[in-house]
């Protein structure tokens, strides 16, 4: 059975003071999520901000957590989607965490970043809804 692994939010005032500000003015997408689509979302990350101890253990984790080793050992099944323009973690990294899962699929959204969930949903729920439904999520 498939696993599904929920997504990071973050506390855009944090964040703000790492990523330049030419990425939070609205620009083409190719620029990263933070172009037209990241402005729509900055109210809801204020509203709900991640508290800053939740941020910090989670940039922890980034850099401390050393998995590339275990991944061969993914016995489920693994669909690995990435935005070819993504500016944040380039989607090389997916192609390389993909070889590294047996069976893995690998699908890159052309034109899109980071937000490819938002920037091209439709292209993702076409590939990841057929995941879903051949492989069932397991409640457990």
């Amino acid at each position: 059975m498939a696993r599904l692994v929920g997504c990071l939010t973050f506390d855009f005032d944090v964040v703000s003071g790492w990523i330049s500000r030419d990425l939070m003015t609205p620009t083409p997408m190719s620029r990263g999520e933070f172009g037209l689509i990241g402005r729509r979302r900055i109210p809801a990350l204020l509203e709900n901000p991640t508290p800053p101890f939740a941020f910090q253990r989670q940039l922890e984790a980034t850099y401390t957590l050393k998995t590339w080793d275990r991944l061969p050992a993914i016995t489920a099944p693994t669909l690995v989607v990435t935005g070819a323009k993504d500016v944040l973690i380039p989607a090389e990294n997916s192609e390389r965490l993909a070889s590294r899962i047996p069976g893995a699929r690998l699908y890159m959204i052309a034109g899109a970043g980071h937000g490819f969930q938002s920037e091209a949903r439709a292209e993702f729920l076409g590939v990841f809804t057929p995941f879903l439904k051949e492989h069932p999520v397991d409640g457990g």
